[in-house]
């Protein structure tokens, strides 16, 4: 096993391609992010939301916007002292942001965080969540349900398969426990509905929402 990692100097560096030419990167069209907390984390993912760009760090997030030439005008600065796990670990629901870091869930209008995952934060703190696996965990919006599902791994497991969900309607949390490994989702329009799916292990795509017979091992029919 091995890995291919960038030098440190570039771990504050985002470079970015010119109009028209995604796959144009040249060297000289870099913005890098300057820190100013005192504590150095590294950049996890972007977040693109409305004019803004979000640059996501283990422990803060970055805005980032410019007028007209990134090289000249970008100014990242920073927005929150919170932060997210990795590229898969947000999600934008009916406008609002949901994120998940070390100290758990989230959500972020763009001005104060709102700590929505109080009740459920001596799960992070007592090591009923192994951090050690955050790199798979994940969080996917489902906007027919109103619930959003906070992918991680209990202590044991290799990948996750437990999810805590919040309802944004109720504001009520419960634990949802399946047999298959989750990967990641995302959001389809299966027959003219807005359908939540779920990448899992095995080749299988899982449907959300779909009666009591959702993800059950075995053979059959059911999604």
């Amino acid at each position: 096993a091995y890995s291919i990692k960038p030098a440190f100097s570039e771990r504050n560096k985002l470079y970015f391609s010119g109009a028209d030419a995604p796959e144009a990167v040249p060297s000289i069209n870099v913005i890098t992010v300057q820190e100013n907390t005192g504590s150095s984390d590294e950049i996890t993912g972007l977040c693109p939301q409305g004019s803004h760009l979000y640059i996501l760090k283990e422990r803060h997030i970055y805005r980032m916007f410019f007028y007209r030439q990134p090289k000249i005008d970008a100014i990242p600065s920073l927005a929150i002292s919170r932060g997210c796990y990795n590229q898969r670990c947000w999600d934008y629901v009916e406008g609002t942001g949901y994120f998940m870091d070390q100290s758990g869930p989230y959500r972020w209008t763009g001005g104060a965080p709102d700590d929505i995952g109080a009740r459920i934060q001596n799960l992070w703190r007592d090591g009923t969540i192994d951090q050690s696996k955050s790199k798979w965990f994940s969080v996917v919006g489902s906007p027919a349900e109103k619930v959003v599902r906070f992918f991680v791994c209990l202590s044991g497991d290799t990948r996750p398969k437990t999810a805590f969900c919040f309802s944004y309607v109720t504001q009520q949390w419960w634990q949802e426990d399946l047999p298959l490994e989750i990967g990641g989702g995302t959001n389809y329009d299966l027959s003219g509905r807005i359908r939540t799916i779920l990448g899992s292990q095995n080749e299988k795509v899982l449907l959300a929402g779909e009666g009591t017979l959702d993800i059950t091992l075995g053979s059959g029919t059911t999604r």
